[in-house]
């Protein structure tokens, strides 16, 4: 689960990493209950970093459930997607700004999207 999210439907910013990497922790999960986990606690460890209570003791139908309401929440992310990745990155020159670390800043700016703040 300490993997990068390099690839979704959604444009990234923190809200969705939260809802990708939860999904993560109920699919696997899900993999346990399918029988195709070789290291149990790894993954029961990734799901309770992903905010998933007592995952040992969830059922099949509930990590499907979860799996589901996961998947609903990214949907609902969908139509703001756009304006959570330009919070996001807004929130990058800041701090990179604050920090004074020009070489970050410039990286977050060449990223291709106006995201509506005053630079130097």
């Amino acid at each position: 689960m300490d993997g990068k999210i390099k690839k979704t439907a959604i444009a990234f910013s923190l809200p969705v990493q939260h809802w990708v990497k939860k999904r993560w922790g109920y699919q696997g999960l899900l993999r346990i209950h399918n029988g195709k986990c070789r290291n149990v606690s790894n993954v029961c460890r990734d799901a309770r970093r992903a905010g998933i209570a007592r995952p040992k003791e969830l059922t099949r139908a509930q990590v499907e459930d979860g799996i589901r309401y996961c998947n609903n929440r990214l949907w609902e992310l969908k139509v703001h997607d756009k304006a959570l990745r330009k919070v996001h990155l807004r929130d990058r020159v800041i701090e990179a700004t604050q920090l004074g670390d020009d070489t970050r800043r410039r990286g977050v700016l060449v990223g291709g999207t106006k995201i509506g703040v005053a630079y130097h």
